[in-house]
Formats: C-alpha cells, structure tokens, sequence
C-alpha cells in the first residue's frame, strides 16, 4: 500500500468514527454549540447569556440584553463533516432560536442531520429564572430516516447576598424520543446538569457537573474589545479569543477531544 492509498484508507477510518460518535450523540446532545461556551470548556450551566442559551440553559435567555444574531461554522476534525450553526435572540421576549445541522460534504457516509430549538424564558421571582427549549429533530441517512421532538428545562437563581453568583440547573431531554422510517422508536435519555457561576467586573468563572465529568471555564476581559477563554475537561481542554468591535463580535475557539483539535468561529451582530 502506497502513502497516498494508506493516508486515504487512514481519513475514511477517521470519518467513520466521527460519523458513529455523532450518531451515538442521539441528536447532537454532546456536540456544543456557541463558541464562547465552547472556549470555556462548556461549563456554561449557570452562564448561558448569549444566543447559544437555548442549549446550554434556557433559563439565561432572562439575562440577555438587546436583539442578538449569530452565525457560526467548523468542520469537525477537518474530516468534511461541517457544523452549521444559526442563533438568535430576542430579549424583550425572552425567546431563543436555534438552527443546527451537520452535513457530510465528502459524502462518504451519506447522512444530514438537523435541530431545530425554541426556547423561553420566564421570571417568577426578581432572582429566579425558569426555562423551556422544545427541540426538532431530524435525521437522514443511507437507506433512512428519522424524526423526532424533545423538551429541556433550566433553572438559574441569582443569589441574594452575592449578586455576582449564580446557580444553575439543566435537564436535557426530559421528554424526547426519536422515530425512525423502520418503525423503530428510541427513546432519549434525560441529562443532567449542574452549574455555578461568578461573574465579575472584569472575569467570568464558570463549573459544571454532570455524571460523566466536571467541567471548568475562565473569561478574562483585556479591555473593552478583547477578552480570552480557557476551559479545561478532565483530559480535554479549550482555549478561546473574542473581539468586540462596534456591536460586531468575532469569537475563535480550540478545543481538544477524543477525535482531535476541533477550531470554530462566529459571529455575531448585537442590534
């Protein structure tokens, strides 16, 4: 076998892998989506006050301010299988909306997948912030289909006595399933997660914690315009840059994990 053949043969291996983990994600569940979570390792339960809130925690849509779009892309792994990502925000309605898909551009496994989110947020008390995402999901694959619907809550309170502290509550997939063309129905299992958050003049630390890991998160402000991230996952760690300038907000995230270096990049436009 020649070093052209094998590094062929060496990039479809790769490919298939990916494909498998993102098909045992069950709908995209440990992907990630938002750039500035991402580059904090994705400890962002008791955070989430940008467009990527529907996802991360629905409760923090009551924390963002002004009407917010966002764009982002990356090919996982540099292995063809891009990441498309499109969030909005709406702050005097507390509304969120997602669009996500995945898309095998080599077409070596043949499959699309897409979510669709809408979230809301309410404020029962001045410190407590509840939240609902109904989901969409859909899948096509060679020699099939599915489809299915799933519904995430959130929590976050503000603490009385420490207002730069906050904590926050997540369960994915309470009520989710998937129906497949075949007739087959797989049910999703709920996830739950745990955060805390301190939010400073000039940094923010986040934690999270779930069953499968513990996650940590750090934003350091250099100025108005610049700030860098830091996250770090039991073996797994990410590094982050944004860049503000005039209501236009650029992020760039590295994160390591199993399959590799992943690098994405957004932006978004602040109205």
């Amino acid at each position: 076998m020649n070093f052209n053949r094998g590094k062929e043969v060496l990039t479809l291996f790769l490919i298939i892998i990916a494909g498998i983990s993102i098909f045992q994600c069950k709908a995209f569940e440990n992907i990630g989506v938002g750039v500035r979570a991402i580059g904090m390792g994705e400890a962002f339960t008791a955070i989430a006050d940008d467009t990527s809130a529907p996802y991360w925690n629905p409760a923090g849509l009551s924390f963002v301010d002004k009407l917010r779009i966002t764009a982002a892309q990356s090919d996982l792994y540099n292995l063809g299988l891009m990441h498309n990502f499109i969030g909005i925000t709406i702050s005097p309605l507390k509304l969120g909306i997602h669009y996500e898909d995945f898309t095998d551009i080599k077409d070596e496994l043949g499959f699309n997948e897409s979510t669709i989110r809408l979230s809301k947020s309410f404020l029962p008390m001045p410190n407590v912030s509840i939240g609902l995402t109904a989901n969409r999901f859909q899948q096509y694959f060679e020699g099939g289909s599915g489809d299915g619907y799933g519904l995430d809550v959130g929590l976050i309170i503000d603490s009385f006595k420490l207002p730069e502290i906050k904590i926050g509550v997540n369960v994915k997939n309470l009520l989710s399933s998937i129906r497949y063309n075949t007739g087959t129905i797989e049910s999703l299992s709920p996830k739950l997660e745990f955060g805390a958050s301190y939010v400073g003049v000039r940094q923010t630390i986040g934690v999270d914690i779930n069953k499968e890991k513990v996650s940590l998160g750090i934003e350091q402000q250099l100025s108005k315009q610049v700030c860098v991230r830091f996250g770090y996952t039991e073996e797994n760690f990410s590094l982050g840059l944004g860049v503000n300038i005039n209501k236009w907000q650029l992020d760039y995230a590295l994160t390591k994990k199993d399959l590799g270096i992943k690098n994405i990049i957004s932006l978004t436009k602040t109205f």
